[in-house]
């Protein structure tokens, strides 16, 4: 469920309950409105009481909701979204109260792990901490490409990332696809997640795969901290100039200076009297 306000909905009943209403529920009966039912809203996507007030982190909400049996029946409906939408948001009380119910922890890491994905690349650590404590979270990674923790790397999230890396089921994935998340990293430019995961020798042996990836987009996205850690990595300058010299290209074309005059005096220290005439031009 994307980010919503509570003026956004047109159902009168879901749209007091975005804003936190707890007295609609007792009001629902009157109102002719199935305490259960999913209304569609926003170009089809479909919305529950329950989900809507787990979005929105309405706790006093959410537990008035589960005193009805029809509710609690009905509480890992759609793929868990009350939980899955709790933890988008970073809503710890209201994850807690969910997990209460074996329902919710027997598919908490249903859609690839979404919960604890959509935890990570929103930064929310102490959701992902909550997460982390079920065995079925953990022992999914796998199957969902470690991506909670490229989507942590990839937002920058450090200490999401650091909570991640404890976990043994997600270091034995920790190079897939060709060192994914230190490519990561080094592309958007996280240079302390960067030094975090380069202590990793499982990492910091692949750190010039793919045609030197992490040097040549670090270089065209003009972060010099990341290329400066990148370069004392032999295996990384031995590949400088890889694809008709990529890095240095990208890194001109794109006015990051500073990277092309680092990338060119590692490989023409004698500067333009040995640099080919096509790259000083």
């Amino acid at each position: 469920m994307a980010s919503r306000n509570s003026d956004e909905f047109s159902n009168p009943i879901l749209k007091r309950l975005a804003a936190g209403d707890a007295s609609v529920v007792n009001e629902m009966d009157d109102a002719d409105f199935n305490i259960t039912e999913t209304l569609k809203e926003f170009h089809g996507l479909k919305f529950s009481p329950l989900s809507v007030a787990s979005h929105f982190g309405h706790i006093h909400v959410v537990v008035e909701l589960l005193k009805y049996d029809a509710v609690v029946n009905d509480i890992s409906s759609f793929g868990n979204q009350a939980l899955r939408s709790a933890a988008k948001n970073g809503h710890l009380n209201v994850i807690v109260v969910l997990l209460k119910y074996p329902v919710v922890v027997n598919s908490i890491e249903v859609f690839h792990n979404e919960a604890l994905r959509s935890a990570a690349k929103n930064g929310h650590l102490d959701v992902v901490i909550e997460l982390l404590k079920y065995d079925n979270v953990v022992n999914n990674n796998s199957k969902a490409n470690n991506l909670a923790l490229v989507n942590a790397v990839e937002e920058g999230h450090l200490d999401v990332a650091i909570e991640l890396l404890k976990y043994s089921a997600v270091i034995n994935y920790v190079e897939i696809f060709d060192n994914w998340v230190l490519r990561t990293a080094a592309e958007f430019g996280h240079a302390s997640i960067l030094k975090e995961l380069l202590k990793y020798p499982i990492l910091a042996n692949c750190i010039a795969t793919q045609n030197n990836y992490a040097l040549r987009f670090a270089s065209l996205n003009g972060h010099v901290k990341v290329v400066s850690i990148l370069l004392k990595y032999n295996a990384v300058r031995a590949n400088i100039g890889v694809l008709d010299n990529f890095a240095l290209w990208g890194a001109s074309q794109n006015s990051h200076h500073e990277i092309a005059y680092i990338l060119a005096k590692l490989q023409w220290p004698n500067g333009k009297v040995d640099m080919p005439d096509e790259l000083h031009e």
